[in-house]
């Protein structure tokens, strides 16, 4: 009996490290699925990571994203006994870490631009007592709050580090990835550039920038209470399975077990996909 279990065991084994040597293979591979999300997982954690003083290296931040999510999944599956509920657990919480960090980038992004116009004014001031630059962003960096002292403090640090202070005016700006940020980049090295009165400029700049700022801000706050319409509204289709599931359990049978009904199920997801699709393009900000 022991000879008949190892000998059905061993093809099994041999097959088993093969698809595993496959898979890893598969995963290596240049230009495959895995390889390509994973690029894309490392490009979106990299830039935020960057732009938030984040140094966590982007293997642990996954390792915690997908152990959040199978810890999530595995209880939903304990407490509630139910594959679809682990199943949609598991999908809730892989979204919610990248809209926590989207959130923070975002955060971040508008207190930066309501620190534009007074930084501008402060070193429009500066400049008329001492006209190197960077002092005046070394004065930033000491008397400003966090992240508008942080950014100065990095461009201190690259220019000092060797890189000349355009270039790190420019990594500032390629880094902040913000219209008003870049203009104020601009403001600084054409400013530096050309000579003349810089102050004047960065005056009006810092005047036309508090404008747009007050502007897009007031948007991003009418559009953040549709975003969160939309979250919930997103929610209530598989809560709403869920609950037919509890409540009607024979329709939810029909709905499973036969073909019309698995047809029902996969049209309505692919509306609700569609119309997820929609809205996000409706509430883009590129669309407004």
């Amino acid at each position: 009996m022991l000879t008949q279990l190892i000998i059905a065991l061993v093809p099994g084994a041999l097959a088993l490290a093969a698809l595993l040597m496959a898979l890893e293979v598969w995963v290596q591979k240049e230009g495959a699925v895995p390889s390509q999300i994973w690029d894309n997982y490392w490009r979106w954690y990299s830039e935020r990571a960057e732009y938030l003083l984040d140094r966590t290296p982007v293997r642990d931040y996954a390792i915690k994203h997908a152990g959040v999510a199978v810890a999530a999944g595995f209880a939903a599956a304990v407490i509630g006994r139910d594959l679809l509920l682990a199943l949609a657990t598991i999908g809730v919480a892989t979204w919610i870490p990248f809209l926590l960090y989207d959130q923070r980038v975002q955060k971040r992004r508008e207190a930066l631009q309501q620190q534009i116009d007074p930084a501008l004014q402060f070193i429009a001031n500066t400049l008329q007592i001492t006209p190197n630059l960077e002092d005046a962003l070394q004065l930033v960096a000491e008397n400003f709050k966090a992240p508008m002292a942080e950014e100065a403090a990095r461009v201190v640090a690259s220019y000092r580090l060797g890189q000349s202070l355009e270039e790190a005016l420019q990594g500032m700006a390629a880094r902040c990835n913000d219209p008003f940020i870049t203009s104020m980049v601009i403001a600084l090295v054409v400013g530096r550039r050309t000579g003349g009165n810089i102050s004047i400029t960065l005056r009006r700049i810092a005047y036309a920038t508090r404008e747009a700022v007050r502007v897009e801000l007031e948007l991003a706050s009418k559009t953040r209470g549709q975003r969160n319409q939309f979250y919930l509204v997103v929610l209530l289709y598989p809560l709403g399975l869920l609950a037919l599931r509890a409540v009607l359990p024979d329709a939810w049978q029909q709905l499973t077990t036969t073909v019309t009904g698995k047809i029902c199920l996969a049209a309505t997801a692919a509306c609700v996909g569609a119309g997820i699709y929609w809205a996000q393009r409706i509430l883009s900000p590129e669309n407004l």
